[in-house]
C-alpha cells in the first residue's frame, strides 16, 4: 500500500495520515479501544491492514518510553501486564498474533502448580510471566538474563505482575564456567544479543554498524540450582550459545532432575546431540528456518 502511494507521490501524505491517527489516539486514550477492536479484526486485511499496522506501530514508538506503555493482555488464556511497545507483545496486544505460541503452550500444558521453570536467556520476560502464573504461589521461576537494560525490563515486568516472590532474577548468563564473557548486542533487536555473534542466528546483526559489547557475568547452571530437587521445564533461548548453557548443566541432566527442556536449536548442533544422549526425545515446536524451538523430554 505504500509502495502504492509513493509510486504516485503520495507517500508523505500517508505517513502523515498514519502518523497523525497515531498521534491522536496517543493523546486521547479513550480512542485507544475501538482502534484495537479494529486492529485485531483486521490487521491481515489486504490494503486495510497496512493502514492499520502503520497507525500501530506508530503508536507503539510514542508509547515506548512514555510511562503509560503497560497494558492488560492475555496470553493463551493467561491474563498479565506488559509493556505493549516491546517486541515479544506488540503483535499478542494490537492483532492477536503471539510470539511463539508453540511454546507458550507447551509451557502451560507441562507446568504443575507448584512446579519449577528456569528461563534461560528471559528477554524482558513473557515466558517467565506465563510459567510464574501456571505454577503459582507455591512455584519458583529462576529467570537469567545478562543485558543490563534487557533485565530492568524484566524485572518491571515482574514487579508488575506481582510475581517477586516466585522469580527469583538473575541479572547474569549462564555457562559451562564460571567468569566473565563479552556479550554482543544488536541496536535492531535486544533478542539477538549473543556471546558468539559470528555463529549466531542473528549474526547478520550482531555484526553491523551500531553494535557494542557489554561485559557479563557467567554462572553456572548446576550451580545456581543445587538447592532445587527437580526442575519441571527448561527454556533455553541464548542465540548460539547453548552448547556452553548445557555443559553447565552436566549434573542436573545426569541425574535426570530436569524433566523437559525446550532450546532454541537446530537438529544438527552439538546441544541438540547432546540432549539425545541424555535419554530425552526431541519434538519440534516453532521453526525458524535451520533452527527452531524445539522440546525434549524422557
Amino acid at each position: 500500500m505504500l509502495s502504492f502511494f509513493e509510486s504516485v507521490g503520495l507517500g508523505g501524505v500517508y505517513r502523515r495520515a498514519t502518523g497523525g491517527l497515531a498521534e491522536l489516539i496517543f493523546r486521547i486514550p479513550a480512542l485507544e479501544p475501538p482502534f484495537l477492536t479494529i486492529s485485531r479484526r483486521c490487521w491481515r486485511v489486504p490494503v486495510i491492514g497496512r493502514a492499520i499496522r502503520s497507525t500501530a506501530y506508530r503508536l507503539v514508538d510514542r508509547l515506548r518510553g512514555s510511562g503509560c506503555e503497560f497494558r492488560d493482555i492475555v496470553i493463551s488464556g493467561v491474563p498479565l501486564r506488559g509493556d505493549v511497545s516491546h517486541w515479544m507483545l506488540t503483535g499478542a496486544y494490537f492483532a492477536n498474533e503471539e510470539y511463539e505460541p508453540e511454546t507458550t503452550q507447551y509451557l502451560i500444558r507441562h507446568l504443575p502448580d507448584g512446579g519449577v521453570f528456569v528461563d534461560v536467556g528471559a528477554n524482558a520476560g513473557l515466558m517467565t510471566l506465563v510459567a510464574a502464573a501456571r505454577v503459582g504461589s507455591n512455584g519458583r521461576v529462576l529467570a537469567f538474563e545478562p543485558n543490563p537494560p534487557v533485565f530492568e525490563e524484566l524485572r518491571r515486568h515482574v514487579a508488575l505482575n506481582n510475581f517477586t516472590e516466585r522469580v527469583r532474577l538473575f541479572n547474569c548468563a549462564l555457562s559451562d564456567i564460571e567468569g566473565s564473557l563479552p556479550l554482543h548486542v544488536s541496536p535492531i533487536q535486544s533478542g539477538l544479543s549473543s556471546f558468539v555473534p559470528k555463529s549466531a542466528p542473528g549474526s547478520t546483526a550482531l555484526l553491523c554498524a551500531g553494535s557494542w559489547t557489554v561485559d557479563s557475568p557467567t554462572r553456572v547452571f548446576d550451580e545456581c540450582v543445587a538447592d532445587v530437587d527437580r526442575i519441571d521445564l527448561v527454556k533455553i533461548d541464548v542465540e548460539g550459545f547453548e552448547e556452553r548453557v548445557l555443559g553447565g548443566m552436566r549434573l542436573s541432566l545426569k541425574s535426570h532432575r530436569i524433566g523437559r527442556l525446550v532450546c532454541e536449536t537446530s537438529t544438527q548442533s552439538p546441544a541438540h546431540k547432546m540432549l539425545l544422549s541424555h535419554g530425552y526425545v526431541a519434538e519440534p515446536l516453532e521453526s525458524y528456518g535451520a533452527i527452531g524451538n524445539i522440546a525434549y523430554s524422557h
